[in-house]
């Protein structure tokens, strides 16, 4: 004899069908409830923390009874899994900000995604030079941080390099900077940076360090950054006039 009939034999006879109506609705909110829980794995997702060794979650029903297999290899369906919290009105937004609270588990486009990855690795005075490179190191060896920096050491997506573009200027002889090197006003946002100018459909290039080398002051209109008659030759192969256009890339 089945669990379900053991269960409906203890009601009587004339209340057969009203009991098997509310047990149907206790099952349908008990696969709702399991599959709650099942979220809660799929860290691969949300969480912050690295969770090796999950590459599959298979869902298994059988007679009532939800298991959940962890294997090694295959793919997590991500779009039949959310489609089945769809199908069984399951609120997605409210169960991934209970997973949120409860497990640390975020988004990718959550705002306090940033907070919480900052927290990995708490700040140290650099002044405190052996447990601050400690901390580097420990913080380093974090899947996630040591992933991050890799990127940003390779200047790879999201961590290309900025590029804006701006005015040049090439004031006379006898204020031109050094080859190698560019003027830019005191306090400028490229002061002491180093970047590489290219010019927008042209193959030129040239690498240079900004100087500030003058005061600029407010409501006046100034170059970006200054360079002397050769270096503006060798970016646009031409005689430049008062005021020219490049893409500058910080390196």
């Amino acid at each position: 004899m089945s669990w379900w009939h053991s269960a409906a034999d203890k009601v009587a006879p004339d209340n057969l069908e009203e009991a098997k109506q509310q047990w149907g609705t206790v099952m349908r909110e008990a696969f709702k409830a399991s599959l709650r829980l099942l979220l809660v794995l799929l860290a691969v997702l949300y969480v912050v923390k690295e969770v090796p060794g999950i590459r599959n979650l298979v869902l298994e029903q059988e007679k009532g009874v939800i298991r959940l297999k962890i294997e090694k290899d295959g793919k997590i369906d991500i779009a039949k899994f959310l489609n089945s919290l769809e199908e069984n009105k399951i609120d997605q937004n409210g169960t991934i900000g209970w997973l949120k609270e409860r497990w640390g588990l975020y988004k990718l486009d959550d705002p306090d995604l940033k907070h919480a990855i900052i927290k990995l690795c708490p700040k140290v005075s650099e002044l405190d030079i052996i447990t601050y490179q400690e901390s580097l190191a420990t913080c380093e060896n974090k899947y996630l941080i040591g992933n991050l920096r890799r990127l940003a050491r390779e200047n790879s997506p999201p961590f290309q390099r900025l590029a804006n573009k701006i005015r040049i200027g090439t004031p006379p002889k006898e204020n031109q900077p050094t080859d190698g090197y560019a003027y830019t006003c005191y306090n400028g946002e490229l002061e002491n940076k180093r970047i590489l100018l290219t010019i927008e459909g042209a193959d030129s290039n040239l690498e240079i360090t900004v100087r500030g080398a003058y005061e600029c002051l407010p409501g006046k209109k100034y170059p970006d950054i200054q360079l002397n008659e050769r270096q503006a030759y060798t970016l646009f192969k031409r005689k430049t006039r008062k005021y020219e256009y490049a893409i500058a890339v910080l390196i």
